[in-house]
Order: structure tokens, then sequence, then C-alpha cells
């Protein structure tokens, strides 16, 4: 029964999250390892995700229930084409306990899966808190807090569930020392890198070129700067995700995820307020530049850090000076020799902690 089982969010309508639980299942299977997502659709992802569907329909929004439906449609169909999940699924967390027991190994990560903060609160399964089984192995990969603050209700059950781990793996440096604090016993993490950084995957590249590409949520006035910039640069503009009424721009919203990966490595330039935006930028070195968003503030913050990429921020209240600024920032000499040794000691790292060696 060596089978690894994967926990994280995989399964709603968000590139990023996808594309993180493909690159790890698909750097553990290249690696020979038998491993498959668990199907663990939290009750609370499953309302939220279906609200954004029937919330507009119920008010006579039909163009924006439509489009609602066509991403859903989209990402499921994405999910059924390239993820590898388990035959049962879970909605809760006892149902998840069912299910845990099929595996030797369960590997927890990427994203914010230790985010009390955010609308899941805190989540048992996220934190591997089942039973007590000396025969299996659990650890995490690239897990993040994101910007939570836990109470102590939560720290004392995370603290309980962590300790069975024989190896943690975090995505940044805020919530290694987090765990560190927590656990106060010596026991170190080590910081590695989104698994779309560990395994490359193949995007989907549009026929379409010279172009700035928007993503994430931006304001009126941001997008208007977007705009200028985009007239003097002679490119045009596409928005992947979202529609923004009142501006001139060609929009794809109804893209799979490794559509909108393909968009933001084929982009001339690329304005993002998003973590995954600047991760598949820096990828491809990218010109882009990054807009400073308080509830994704540690993790962008630290990742550009990582890579001495910092002067890819613009502010809330940037100028079109601002942008242009970040825009030619471009990337140190060293930029594919770090891109490298960050990949190959997190691979080493996490091979080492399935191998049951001291990481």
């Amino acid at each position: 029964m060596n089978k690894i089982g994967i926990f994280t969010y995989h399964d709603i309508t968000n590139n990023g999250a996808f594309l993180q639980a493909l690159s790890l299942q698909y750097f553990l299977k290249e690696k020979g390892y038998n491993a498959e997502i668990v199907n663990y659709q939290p009750l609370w992802f499953v309302i939220r995700e279906y609200s954004k569907i029937f919330r507009p329909l119920m008010k006579g929004q039909i163009s924006k229930a439509s489009i609602a439906y066509k991403k859903r449609s989209c990402f499921k169909k994405s999910v059924k084409e390239n993820m590898l999940l388990s035959k049962s699924s879970a909605y809760t967390f006892k149902g998840c306990i069912r299910l845990e027991k099929q595996y030797s190994t369960l590997i927890t990560g990427s994203d914010e899966i230790w985010n009390t903060s955010g609308f899941l609160k805190y989540n048992p399964t996220y934190f591997l808190a089942f039973p007590p089984n000396l025969k299996q192995k659990r650890l995490s990969y690239a897990a993040s807090m994101g910007q939570g603050n836990p109470n102590q209700k939560e720290k004392s059950a995370a603290r309980k569930s962590l300790a069975q781990y024989s190896a943690i793996l975090v995505r940044d440096s805020y919530t290694g020392k987090w765990v560190e604090d927590l656990l106060n016993n010596g026991k170190h993490t080590v910081k590695v890198v989104d698994p779309t950084l560990l395994y490359n995957i193949n995007p989907v590249i549009p026929s379409e070129k010279n172009y700035l590409l928007i993503t994430g949520m931006l304001s009126d006035a941001q997008i208007e700067i977007a705009t200028k910039f985009a007239k003097e640069k002679g490119v045009q503009i596409i928005s992947a995700g979202y529609s923004y009424s009142g501006h001139k721009m060609q929009v794809r919203e109804v893209l799979s995820p490794l559509e909108w990966a393909g968009y933001v490595k084929n982009a001339s330039y690329h304005f993002t307020s998003l973590f995954h935006g600047s991760i598949f930028s820096l990828k491809s070195q990218r010109p882009f530049a990054v807009l400073k968003n308080p509830e994704k503030g540690r993790k962008i913050e630290d990742l550009l850090d990582t890579f001495g990429l910092y002067d890819h921020v613009v502010h809330p209240n940037f100028t079109l000076d601002d942008l242009k600024k970040a825009m030619r920032a471009g990337y140190p000499d060293t930029h594919n020799d770090r891109l490298q040794e960050l990949q190959q000691a997190s691979a080493k790292a996490l091979e080492m902690a399935l191998c049951n060696e001291p990481v």
C-alpha cells in the first residue's frame, strides 16, 4: 500500500489553486510515485462555488450567471481531463477520515491551506488532524497560512496535528517561523518553492500576440493607467478572467487554467494582482508589474524577495510612471540560476521527506 494522498485545493474556480495541485501531482508521478489527489471538497467550497451561479440568476442577471456556469464547467472539465483523483469523494472531515486510511503517505499543500482567517477558518483536514497512525507518513509541501492569524484554540489544535508530521515544507518564511514557534521543540521547517515552480506544466499558448495581459481585480483608475501604458506601447489589452465594463479591451472570461497560463507566458507585458500571476511571469521572464494587495501581501512579498524582484511592485495609488518603472525592472543576471537552484533544492527536500531522510 505504497500510495500517496494529496490534500489540497484542487476543485475550485481558481487558476493558481488548480495549477499548484496539478504540478505537485505531476512532479510526484514523474518521480515514480503512485500519487492521487484526495477528492475532498469542503461543503463551504461547494456552496461558495455554486452561489456564484445561483445568486445572479435569482437577481435576473442571466448573462452573469451564464458566465459563472461556463467558468465552473470549464474548471470541472480541466480537473476531469488532467488530474488523477481518489475514486471516492468527501465533503466533511469525517468523510476524509474514511478516505485517508488507504494511503501510506499523506501530503498537505500547497496554497493557503493553513489560512485560519479565510472563509473556511480552521480546517482540520488540511492540517491532517486524523487519528494517529504509526504506519502512515504525514508531511506538507509548500503549505502557507497566507494572512491568517490563528487564535489560541486553533493554535492548540494545529500544534497537536503538526507534531505528527515527519517533515514540514512551507512556501514562505512567515509560515515557517509560525510553525517553529508553535511547536517550540527544535523542529525546523524547510522553505520550498510553489509546485508551479517545481514542475513545468505545458500551457496552451494563444494565437494572440503583442498584448498587455491583465489578471486579478483592479480598480477603474488602475485600469485607466494600464490602458495609457498599452497605448504608449502600441499593444492591445487582454483581460484574462474578469470583465471590466466601460473599458475597451479584449476579455477572456472563460479560460481553462492551462489556457490562462498560456496567456501569461505569451504576454508582451503582464499587470497582475495575483500570486500565481507573478509566478508564471517570472518563470518565463515576462515584463510584469504586480499590484501590492493587502490580502496577498505576505506571500507576494516573500516570493519577490526570494528572487530579488521587488522593483516589480506597484502600490494601489500608482502613477503611469510607476507602472513603466515596474515593467522595465527586468531580472537579475543570475535569475535562471537562482530559479534552477531553488527548484533542485525543493525537489531534493521533498524526495528526502518521502524517503524518511532528514530534510
